[in-house]
């Protein structure tokens, strides 16, 4: 059709093709007579039309694998991507050393351009995935699957050109400051959750346990909310210091803070860690609807879930903490304290949707950070859930249930 109207045919066409299963059978390989040009949108190279194929093949593993709309951003050197496809378009051979070559941009020198390819679901890119796409597609078929990919990233207006040094410069900050702190929450929710178990409630025990992980995710969700931004600028390093040190005086206070009766913790102490919680789990909440609902990444999205999942099971539990007898029926108590058991089983689904995001490669987590519009009304979301379940809380703190359950 694009030959018949001398247009480019849209990115549609491309990222669509042929019912499920057209792809499926036996493929000729391509002869240069039958093959006609395509300019593909992005004008970086002009290909044959066979590579259309793969552009559906990889459209149609995506939907198999239930994920049409999530990326995965790989990098490859600009130069070396229009040199394949500009041999591709002259229907010269490609060497596997070329494609292997192509993959590999920490082998470029600092100056050189590197561009984004999106591989979705597919997940391609990576060392050994591209050993398996030569397997499958062979050289010259996994050259058209990254050309396709950097199609299907201009087309989605996902990654930014960027130089050798700032791509390695980007995979340095995700693994050496952005998976150590997600580990450093894993770890620490995980500890927290064993030590909850063996403390009593509200004890001074419990609360103490519960300041590790709280630290812990104050340090992520601050990092991802008011994190420094793409291009090396740092605007919101004193807010994303002062919620910091916010949480580092609540936890001085909550240490020395005043004892209770009967080995309880004392009311204030209490309010200032329920309090610490409610803000940091409605973040976690509200962070992880923005990552999920509005960036495409496919390992971001996932992060996105944990944090989704963590903050809306304590904001379950919090809100059975202010009404005891939410999950009762007909007066009898089977169900008490369901809330904190729907919590740490939540928990721990989360942490293991969150896992996977360590074998990420190339992840830019300053490109999916939230713009200050969306920072402000994810903190006004997570303050205003705080508020709700601090008055709701204090309301009923005085009654002989409450005091009794706690």
């Amino acid at each position: 059709q694009g030959d018949q109207t001398g247009s480019p045919p849209s990115m549609k066409a491309l990222s669509c093709g042929p019912p499920r299963g057209a792809c499926s059978g036996p493929k000729e390989a391509p002869s240069e007579e039958s093959s006609p040009l395509i300019q593909y949108p992005s004008a970086l190279v002009t290909v044959r039309a066979d590579s259309h194929e793969v552009a559906v093949e990889l459209a149609d593993v995506a939907r198999q694998r239930g994920d049409a709309t999530s990326s995965r951003l790989r990098y490859v050197g600009q130069d070396g991507l229009e040199k394949v496809g500009s041999k591709l378009s002259k229907g010269q051979n490609i060497t596997k050393e070329e494609v292997l070559r192509l993959a590999s941009p920490g082998r470029l020198p600092d100056d050189a351009l590197v561009v984004a390819l999106d591989f979705g679901a597919l997940g391609g890119g990576d060392g050994e995935q591209v050993e398996e796409l030569l397997r499958k597609h062979g050289p010259r078929g996994a050259a058209q699957l990254f050309l396709a990919a950097r199609d299907r990233a201009v087309a989605g207006g996902l990654g930014e050109a960027m130089t050798a040094q700032d791509l390695r410069s980007m995979e340095c900050e995700a693994d050496v400051v952005f998976k150590p702190i997600v580990l450093l929450w894993i770890f620490f929710s995980a500890i927290s959750a064993l030590a909850l178990n063996a403390a009593g409630d509200a004890t001074r025990a419990f609360v103490l346990a519960v300041l590790p992980q709280l630290t812990a995710e104050s340090l992520l969700w601050s990092y991802l909310l008011l994190g420094p931004e793409p291009g090396g600028s740092d605007r919101r390093f004193s807010v994303r210091w002062a919620a910091r040190a916010l949480y580092l005086l609540c936890d001085v206070f909550v240490i020395v803070g005043p004892p209770g009766s009967d080995g309880l913790a004392s009311r204030e102490v209490l309010i200032v860690c329920g309090a610490m919680a409610c803000v940091s789990k409605a973040v976690c909440f509200w962070l992880g609807v923005f990552y999920y609902f509005y960036r495409l990444d496919i390992d971001i999205r996932r992060l996105g879930s944990a944090l989704f999942v963590h903050g809306f099971a304590f904001l379950v539990a919090a809100l059975e903490r202010a009404n005891i007898g939410l999950f009762e029926q007909d007066g009898t108590t089977g169900l008490r304290c369901w809330g904190t058991c729907f919590f740490l089983l939540a928990s721990c689904c989360a942490l293991s949707i969150a896992a996977p995001v360590f074998r990420s490669r190339g992840l830019g987590i300053r490109a999916q950070q939230p713009s200050a519009v969306a920072s402000g009304i994810v903190l006004c979301g997570a303050v205003g859930c705080a508020l709700v379940a601090a008055a709701a809380s204090w309301a009923t703190a005085s009654t002989d249930e409450v005091e009794h359950v706690w």
